[in-house]
């Protein structure tokens, strides 16, 4: 039996902060069997002026996204080096891993940016730093989403289909194949804004149950063409926004 513990780094697009966990592997390294067993977790909230530098990220300029990029990187090393410390986990960690935050991800024209400079992350932490996930899968064809099937072969191999509902919702069957499925808390939290209440996302899902199916919207949803599309895909923001988001403030204004 082996074991590994390892500090994976995740920050989705529904931009409430920089996800920090901590986790133990214990398995056979000659078979696809793993077991996992979390030792330290915490979300970083963003700031505002975080979030915004965030969700403003693909309409910068090439010299202020590269700045952005040389920040966040800082940013994650300086966040991951206190989790270390708070959690006295300094002489556990292995090795430290950061998806970085999407900008874009065109994989159709074999393009897709993470945000967070990994050599200026790896300065500030003491541990082998692995980064920059989906750039190697995009540029052999693949759509380089969803990543979670990766993992789920080992830790999940004996469930039929795992199911990840973050900012976009997306399933993985056996970790043998993946892909995306829906927008999910990105609309989620664009309805809750809506509101006029002030809120950023709706908690518990006290807005939604006592809401209504539209039967007109749910069909003019479905028809939408990603999802008459074969897998492997992968869906982006700027699809979301151009044909998801429209339906729903039609349906906003009835």
């Amino acid at each position: 039996m082996a074991s590994f513990v390892g500090i994976g780094c995740m920050s989705g697009s529904s931009l409430d902060g920089l996800d920090l966990c901590c986790v133990e592997f214990t398995g056979d390294v000659c078979s696809d069997l793993w077991s996992y067993r979390i030792l330290a977790a915490k979300t970083v909230t963003y700031t505002k002026e975080w979030a915004e530098r965030l969700r403003h990220a693909e309409r910068l300029s090439g010299l202020e996204l590269i700045r952005l990029h040389v920040d966040y990187g800082r940013f994650i090393g300086k966040c991951v080096a206190t989790f270390i410390t708070q959690n006295d986990l300094e002489d556990r960690v292995q090795f430290v891993s950061s998806h970085g935050h999407s900008v874009f991800h065109k994989p159709v024209e074999g393009v897709t940016f993470q945000l967070g400079d990994g050599e200026v992350t790896a300065t500030l932490i003491k541990v082998p730093f692995v980064c920059d996930f989906r750039t190697k899968d995009v540029t052999l064809g693949g759509q380089g989403a969803p990543l979670v099937p990766c993992g789920e072969r080992f830790l999940f191999r004996n469930s039929d289909i795992c199911i990840n509902l973050g900012g976009i919702a997306n399933i993985g069957v056996k970790g043998s194949k993946g892909y995306d499925i829906c927008a999910c808390n990105r609309i989620l939290n664009y309805l809750a804004t809506k509101t006029g209440s002030g809120l950023l996302y709706d908690k518990d899902g006290a807005i939604a149950r006592g809401g209504k199916v539209i039967p007109e919207v749910l069909v003019r949803l479905q028809n939408l063409a990603y999802y008459q599309e074969d897998p492997p895909k992968s869906l982006w923001l700027d699809c979301i926004e151009d044909n998801v988001l429209p339906i729903l403030d039609v349906c906003m204004s009835l």
